[in-house]
């Protein structure tokens, strides 16, 4: 499974040296897959107890997918076909109870493009039979 996850910017390194440590005293595996500045993809089994350990992270959340960024703009994303399909396939498999969802989206120190939230919106409710719940949602 990869893990989008977010540290936060108290220091330049600190917060993933925390993790590391923290995924060996528990006896948690990953892999580094990327890093951009405060922002890390991992693949793991299970990165529940390391995370839980963690002061310095921010957000972890399923990474789903993403296209090739050149610095200033995406040239090669995936279609809105590929990325409905995508998320459909997570939420029915990671979360087969979930009852409503809500779309949200940051934009991190401007270092990526705004993503269009119409279109974010538009891709996961095609994709997901589920309602929207901007209070309590079981997914997000």
């Amino acid at each position: 499974m990869r893990y989008l996850v977010e540290f936060t910017g108290d220091h330049p390194t600190l917060p993933l040296e925390e993790f590391k440590a923290a995924a060996e005293a528990v006896g948690d595996e990953f892999t580094l897959i990327d890093l951009q500045g405060m922002l890390a993809i991992l693949d793991s089994d299970d990165l529940a107890r390391t995370m839980q350990r963690c002061a310095l992270l921010r957000t972890v959340s399923l990474f789903i997918e993403r296209g090739i960024y050149d610095g200033d703009t995406f040239i090669a994303e995936p279609s809105d076909t590929i990325r409905r399909a995508i998320i459909a396939e997570v939420i029915r498999e990671q979360f087969p109870d979930a009852g409503s969802f809500r779309v949200t989206t940051r934009k991190h120190r401007d270092k990526f493009p705004a993503l269009d939230l119409q279109t974010a919106i538009d891709i996961v409710a095609c994709s997901v039979d589920l309602p929207v719940s901007l209070q309590h949602p079981d997914v997000e």
